[in-house]
């Protein structure tokens, strides 16, 4: 399964994925 942000660089488009 590819996530949102597996990276260190999360963009504000990304913040629900990466703080969800």
């Amino acid at each position: 399964v590819k996530r949102c942000c597996d990276e260190e660089e999360c963009s504000s488009a990304c913040w629900p994925c990466c703080w969800g």
